[in-house]
This record gives C-alpha cells, structure tokens and sequence, in this order.
C-alpha cells in the first residue's frame, strides 16, 4: 500500500487520534471540549510548532511533536522525495540568483532562478513553509 494511503486508511488511525482533553464519545457530546494534539494547518499556523533544518521536520512545541510522530513527518518516503527534491531546487536557485553572467550562465537563466524563488516562498506553495523557516534560520 502507498504510505500516503496507509496513513489515511482507518484501518491504520483506528481510535488513536490525539487528544489531551475529554473525548467524545458519542453525536451528543460537545466537540469543542476535546482539544487536539495535532495540528490543524486551516486553524493554526504550522511553523508555530514545527520548524526546518534543511528538508528535516524539526518540532519546536507539543503539537509538532505529536503531528511529526503520528504521521512519520521525517521518513514517509511519499513526501520526504519530494520535500528534498524541493529544499535542493531552492537551494541551487538561490546560488544561481547570487551569480553573474558569464559564458553558460545568461541573464535569462538569473532572472529564472530569480523568479523560481519568489514562486517557491508563496504560501500557497508546497513545503513554502519550509522554504521560509530555512530562510529564517539562516540555512540559505
């Protein structure tokens, strides 16, 4: 099975979903009561509680934690390709975009890898969030 499958499968989240609070058991129970212990990216922001070192997931609170174990943030080989992939193409753009022309090098290819770093930091972007803690953290 894709690793991305098997961790949306039921069989495989069962009734292990992270809570810290009371649970709700049944329809009639209040919802807002329980209080997650993973991060919900539509409500809160991620870098909050995970940050970057290069393509690595690191966590810096409580809920980073748990969401980077649950969900085997670090090693999931469907995402930790493309996240790497993804950290090298910024990574060797942004040392293009330091250069000057010279034979081989245009001001085209400059203006690419330019323009390739601006479209990487929008937050819309997949793994901007760790383009952007990277550049905060000085890694770039």
């Amino acid at each position: 099975m894709h690793n991305g499958l098997k961790y949306n499968s039921s069989a495989h989240k069962g009734n292990v979903f992270p809570i810290t609070a009371i649970r709700a058991s049944t329809p009639k129970c209040d919802l807002n009561a329980e209080l997650c212990s993973l991060i919900n990216p539509y409500e809160e922001n991620p870098l909050n509680e995970i940050s970057f070192y290069k393509s690595t997931p690191r966590s810096i609170g409580p809920k980073g934690t748990v969401t980077i174990s649950l969900l085997d943030l670090q090693n999931r080989s469907d995402i930790k390709q493309i996240r790497d992939d993804k950290w090298t193409m910024y990574n060797l753009a942004s040392k293009v975009s330091k250069l000057s022309v010279q034979p081989g090098l245009s001001q085209a290819d400059i203006d690419e890898a330019i323009d390739r770093i601006r479209i990487a930091k929008k937050n819309k972007q997949p793994f901007s969030g760790m383009i952007k803690e990277n550049i905060r953290n000085g890694t770039f």
